[in-house]
């Protein structure tokens, strides 16, 4: 028997589907989305089972050298995952591996829920199970008991498969259409949700969904999937959704938020039960470099002396480049070049990796963070702190450094000290004073018609008309384009509250070569 293999962080298409034979005493054992041990060029890694099939072209084929300890993905979520990248032409990221429930290898009592019971925390409450169905039951059952009291509510998922394995789900449930947001949606039709979404009982997406117009927001429910992740809480909130959603409590009085676990009761903490947000925060040291570094000698003293200790020691160092240089890691790896197999550096990419590590690291080394510090990007701190935060979850007790020339600048204060929490209030005033989101929306509209005179007559047009539609709007632009040197864009900051049904008939009319994106991260735009 052959399986066909897909290495994890590889696509599941051509030249990216590996053909292992399956030894006898292994055939039992496998079928598709079961995880195997190979050995993929020479090195150790791990695959998931694609198909099963009598032969293969290929002759020499390696042999599968164990099941993984990973839990098996059921078939049809393997078939589904595909359909979903197929669908929006992506390669298959890693992300889409760790984004499917984790079934649990044995059979645990099913707690009684938290929901309206013990409240875990002021405004919110967990409710656990160790099996899925019954967990998505529970689910079920508050969404339609919300809709039955006419509490709006907004259900946010941790990845865009499960958005629309619930899409579906719960329209044929509620006989409607539900309106969903996350990024991979097309500008027009996620327009459209974004401004319906006042009018909708229920609102379901990813993150993207969090600052959605939703001035009745009763309840909001966080569906969380990932044991990994879990382990992170047990220190820190997820940044991207538990903190954002800490924001909404605050700023539109949600009067509770349900964050809904499929995890076995053996990964959850006593101390995550309480459910007291970021109060186990951990602090990250900070190292100045004392010297001068550059491309050439990207690491300080301090920095070489952590990395030596560990490759002495024959432990694995990972050192996260927050921003990429190829020069600088060229010359950490010639710094190191006898141990060099055991130092892996790379960003956000290389994360997977280090999930299933058998061995813990031995370090994590945070270098160009500072690169960052001064973007005129609006979120760009809430991307830092969560970086942070990420990368000390995986560290699983090993030591995590940041090198820093800025210690006291207040972004770093806030990791070093492990005061997120005070984070959290000082960016939220910020954004308020800014209006950033949620206190306010921004919309980036780029027009690209092919002559430049176009472009030209319909931004100062739409620039014109747009004020005396909608009060209290700011039109900002025309911007010029970098690459065609074109007026071609309009930054549009609408306050909160506004009503946006006018804009959205104006918009919707627009020729279908303008591009649409809701509060863009970036505004890097040339006057």
């Amino acid at each position: 028997m052959v399986a066909q293999i897909i290495p994890l962080g590889r696509t599941p298409r051509g030249k990216n589907l590996f053909d292992y034979h399956i030894p006898e005493k292994l055939e039992s054992a496998v079928a598709p989305g079961v995880w195997v041990e190979i050995k993929l060029r020479g090195k150790e890694a791990l695959g998931m089972i694609y198909k099963t099939q009598k032969t293969s072209l290929f002759p020499n084929l390696l042999d599968i050298q164990a099941i993984a300890s990973i839990p098996a993905m059921p078939e049809y979520w393997v078939q589904w995952i595909i359909r979903i990248a197929d669908y929006y032409k992506i390669s298959w990221p890693t992300q889409l591996y760790l984004s499917v429930p984790e079934f649990p290898k044995k059979n645990y009592a099913i707690p009684a829920p938290t929901y309206f019971g013990k409240p875990a925390g002021q405004n919110d409450a967990l409710f656990q199970y160790s099996d899925i169905p019954a967990k998505e039951q529970k689910i079920i059952e508050i969404i339609k008991d919300n809709i039955k009291k006419n509490i709006q509510t907004l259900f946010l998922t941790p990845s865009i498969e499960s958005c629309l394995y619930w899409k579906q789900r719960l329209e044929a449930l509620l006989e409607r259409d539900l309106p969903v947001l996350h990024h991979e949606m097309a500008a027009v039709p996620y327009f459209k949700n974004y401004f319906s979404a006042p009018s909708e009982p229920l609102v379901l997406g990813t993150k993207m969904a969090l600052f959605a117009p939703m001035p009745q927001l009763g309840a909001m429910i966080i569906d969380e999937y990932h044991s990994d992740e879990y382990k992170q809480f047990a220190q820190h909130p997820r940044y991207d959704a538990r903190i954002c959603s800490a924001w909404l409590s605050e700023t539109r009085q949600v009067n509770r938020s349900l964050f809904a676990s499929s995890l076995p009761l053996s990964l959850v903490s006593p101390h995550f039960r309480a459910r007291k947000i970021a109060s186990r925060e951990a602090s990250l040291p900070l190292i100045v470099p004392q010297e001068n570094t550059g491309p050439d000698k990207p690491l300080s003293f301090l920095i070489e002396s952590e990395i030596q200790k560990n490759l002495d020691d024959n432990r694995e160092v990972f050192i996260f480049m927050a921003k990429k240089d190829p020069m600088a890691a060229g010359a950490i790896y010639q710094k190191f070049l006898a141990k060099k197999n055991l130092i892996h550096i790379g960003n956000k990419e290389l994360l997977p990796l280090f999930k299933y590590q058998k061995h813990p690291l031995g370090s994590i080394i945070i270098l160009n963070l500072d690169a960052f510090l001064f973007l005129p990007v609006w979120n760009i701190k809430e991307k830092i702190v969560s970086t942070s935060l990420e990368l000390s979850a995986i560290a699983n007790g090993s030591g995590v450094l940041i090198q820093t020339r800025y210690p006291d600048n207040p972004i770093m204060t806030a990791i070093g000290s492990g005061n997120t929490q005070q984070f959290i209030k000082n960016e939220l005033e910020e954004r308020k004073m800014f209006a950033y989101p949620p206190f306010g929306h921004w919309i980036l509209l780029e027009s690209m018609p092919k002559k430049s005179e176009d472009a030209r007559r319909l931004c100062t047009e739409l620039a014109r008309i747009l004020p005396s539609q909608i009060q209290g709007i700011h039109i900002h632009g025309p911007f010029r384009n970098k690459k065609r040197t074109l007026p071609d864009s309009l930054l549009l900051r609408v306050p909160k509250g506004r009503d946006f049904s006018k804009l959205n008939l104006i918009l919707e009319n627009l020729d279908p070569s303008w591009k649409i994106e809701m509060d863009p991260p970036e505004w890097n735009l040339e006057t």
